[in-house]
């Protein structure tokens, strides 16, 4: 129930930003983002989500972020790329485990399992093994996961979220959870504060998808601008 409210929230706060039609601010909204141009999908808007599943803040949005990739409409693609953080208390899952996982389809029901063994006072994954043990107990056998990560598509796939998490390592952005618009603009959508309310942090997040929209927007606009 907490969390249908908590959806419910950031969908009327986000058609109130969208009716008002704010200009973002830069360097208070969003920042500058340079990534390689060749990363930027030719045809698809990219958006590129940059987390961890033992970052605290990643956590308790998770469920609302992936509400909103859903909204997404179909000129955006979603890349999502792990970002290790303090050792990540343990490396599973790391990027390519996660890759493998994203293409087979598992991540929106597995996600909220692996939050919960790092962030409800569990084990978490401190090696590959453990990590392959507990999905195979949930629903991916290791033959399964070792077929996806020979294959084709999932090499790309994955080559293209290294280099996307190498063009964020050597930006000026230190913290997640951020979503990086078309290699552009960054937006850190979640901030630690001891002093917000929760209800406080839904309105700032749902401020701040209101901000990744607008961003949108504008690179569609600016692709168009610049289609032959």
């Amino acid at each position: 129930m907490r969390r249908l409210v908590t959806l419910l929230v950031l969908t009327m706060t986000l058609g109130s930003a969208r009716a008002i039609g704010a200009e973002p601010l830069l360097n208070v909204d969003y920042t500058t983002f340079d990534a390689p141009a060749d990363l930027r999908g030719p045809k698809k808007i990219t958006v590129v989500h940059y987390f961890s599943h033992y970052c605290h803040l990643c956590a308790e949005n998770a469920a609302a972020i992936r509400a909103w990739f859903a909204t997404l409409p179909e000129d955006v693609q979603v890349v999502q790329v792990v970002v290790p953080i303090n050792g990540q208390r343990g490396k599973y899952p790391d990027l390519m485990t996660y890759i493998a996982l994203d293409r087979m389809g598992k991540t929106a029901a597995l996600d909220p399992l692996i939050y919960d063994m790092v962030h409800r006072g569990k084990s978490g994954f401190p090696d590959a093994p453990t990590m392959r043990a507990w999905l195979a107990k949930n629903g991916v056998a290791e033959a399964q996961l070792d077929q996806e990560m020979k294959s084709f598509g999932y090499m790309v796939a994955l080559k293209t979220s290294q280099r996307w998490g190498t063009a964020f390592m050597q930006s000026s952005a230190t913290l997640i959870p951020q979503v990086a618009i078309d290699g552009r603009y960054l937006v850190q959508y979640a901030q630690f504060s001891l002093s917000n309310s929760a209800s406080e942090r839904e309105r700032q997040l749902a401020k701040r998808l209101a901000v990744m929209e607008n961003l949108i927007e504008r690179v569609r606009q600016e692709r168009r601008a610049a289609a032959p």
